[in-house]
């Protein structure tokens, strides 16, 4: 046994050059942009070969793990560089993530604290503070001070969007209940309420629950035919809340909801937040990174208004999962979560477990910080102004086609419509009664799983109540248009691949009908 142990180490930890490394990186260069989105065969199949075994006594050969790796893992994954997968908020990488990637895994540093971080703790506060200036404006000095002052928080690096959310809602529920940070919920003396726009991110729901504040205590405010959050139903659910004593922890705007895109009038709902004194937050997961063009950053004006900002560079930042971030207009509103521990995160140090969620978490920071200084705000505010003209080119497409129809205008770089099947083109669908509508989402719905299961292209599918084009629910095809190599090509390829489905889809139903 104990010859056994000494051998993996001397093989895994004496010897840091492992011997499949050059083979997987020549895999990776393979499976390029070029390379099927997946094998042609749904979940169920794809994993129907792969199955449990417990864990093994004895160390498996390279060979079996590359092989595995190349011949299972690979193709059955979803190649995200593809420029035909234009159906999710994931994307392709730069080219220097890779590397990157190597050196913050090789480094393992923990930025819970520096004794495990050091220098990247300050790099953290840096990266950070440079999203900060773009969302608030504040003057270099402020930022060159604050971020050796270790009593200021400017913002958290957090797992995910969902985490930032989260948090920022806990933040503003201490803020605005005194004293429950340790007394509990039983420190609730009336009823506690959050607000948001019925196209919040499933995220708030997820917070409601976390912090015990209870999902029915979310109120959500419909939108309007823009997917905007309905402002005169805003105020008068707020005044008639403040009416029955009601405590209204916070109000939630969206910058670029994740169905739609659509972007909330964020001034009017801060300048409402403001006059009623009530926490603002802005999740600008999926919007936030338009802050970087100077000819698109106007659809965000009034985000500067919010006492919290989500933003997640893993969507239009282009750095890799497992970086969201949090950024706050005070920078002592973190105190309100702020924990600490003789052994791990001391007060007054400059340790960032203090006041985040997470305790232990690597230096994804380092992601950001090494995109921004490579590609620069013209490089962000490039791809940004790229994505969305090439969602207007798809539009363009859509709009000349009698087979597909919009379904809304995009706001942002997101994009909804239907494929129509021949029956009903040219017919008004606010004429259409429910049982032709649900025609419509059934074929929308085939149409869309055909698409995913061949492995050729990919756009996914939401539903949503378009009330200028129907009053039942509508199967939309959803577009996000993120992966800068989508060329004009490759919108005409997908549009092109859905009309040869639908063709089949109706054939068959034509088939079926005449049996």
């Amino acid at each position: 046994m104990h010859k056994n142990n000494e051998s993996i180490i001397s093989q895994f930890f004496d010897n840091m050059d492992w011997e499949g490394a050059d083979y997987i990186n020549n895999l990776l260069v393979n499976h390029n942009q070029d390379s099927p989105i997946s094998s042609h065969e749904g979940y169920q199949e794809a994993v129907s070969g792969i199955e449990f075994k417990p864990v093994q006594s004895s160390p498996s050969a390279c060979n079996d793990v590359l092989n595995e790796i190349e011949n299972i893992i690979l193709p059955g994954s979803i190649n995200m560089g593809s420029p035909l997968f234009i159906g999710h908020m994931t994307t392709l990488l730069p080219n220097f993530t890779k590397s990157v990637s190597a050196l913050i895994t090789a480094m393992n540093q923990n930025i819970v604290k520096i004794e495990t971080s050091k220098v990247l703790t300050h790099y953290e506060r840096i990266v950070i503070s440079q999203m900060h200036q773009l969302i608030f404006g504040e003057s270099d000095e402020v930022y060159s001070n604050g971020i050796i002052d270790s009593e200021l928080t400017f913002g958290a690096i957090t797992a995910g969007g969902t985490t930032a959310n989260v948090m920022a809602l806990h933040i503003a529920r201490n803020k605005a209940v005194n004293g429950i940070a340790e007394q509990g919920l039983n420190t609730l003396n009336n009823k506690s309420v959050v607000i948001c726009s019925e196209l919040a991110h499933y995220s708030i729901k997820k917070a409601m629950d976390v912090l015990g504040l209870g999902i029915n205590n979310l109120v959500t405010i419909p939108v309007n035919d823009h997917q905007k959050i309905n402002l005169k139903i805003l105020k008068s659910t707020i005044a008639e809340l403040r009416s029955n004593d009601v405590n209204i922890i916070a109000l939630v705007g969206i910058a670029g909801s994740t169905e739609c895109g659509s972007v909330d009038p964020l001034e009017e709902i801060g300048q409402i937040a403001q006059v009623n004194r009530i926490h603002f937050h802005v999740d600008a997961a999926w919007g936030g990174g338009f802050i970087f063009s100077d000819e698109h950053k106007h659809l965000l004006r009034g985000i500067e208004l919010a006492n919290s900002v989500t933003l997640d560079p893993h969507k239009q930042l282009y750095v890799p999962m497992g970086i969201g971030m949090l950024l706050f207009k005070d920078t002592r509103i973190a105190d309100n979560v702020q924990h600490t521990a003789q052994y791990t995160i001391r007060k007054n140090s400059f340790d960032l477990g203090q006041r985040t969620h997470e305790g232990s978490r690597p230096a994804n920071s380092l992601y950001l910080y090494t995109a921004i200084k490579l590609m620069g705000k013209e490089g962000y505010e490039e791809l940004i102004n790229t994505s969305l003209n090439r969602t207007l080119e798809l539009k363009s497409i859509i709009d000349n086609s009698e087979e597909f129809e919009m379904i809304s205008e995009p706001q942002l770089n997101i994009l909804l419509y239907q494929y129509i099947p021949e029956k009903y083109r040219g017919v008004d669908t606010l004429t259409l009664d429910e049982a032709a509508i649900c025609e419509i989402n059934s074929f929308n719905e085939n149409l869309q799983t055909k698409q995913f299961n061949s492995g050729k292209s990919f756009v996914s599918r939401t539903t949503l109540t378009i009330k200028s084009k129907s009053k039942y629910k509508l199967v939309c095809l959803r577009v996000v248009m993120a992966n800068p190599m989508t060329k004009t090509k490759h919108l005409n390829q997908v549009i092109q691949h859905q009309k040869t489905i639908a063709m089949e889809l109706e054939t068959s139903v034509l088939f079926e009908n005449y049996s």
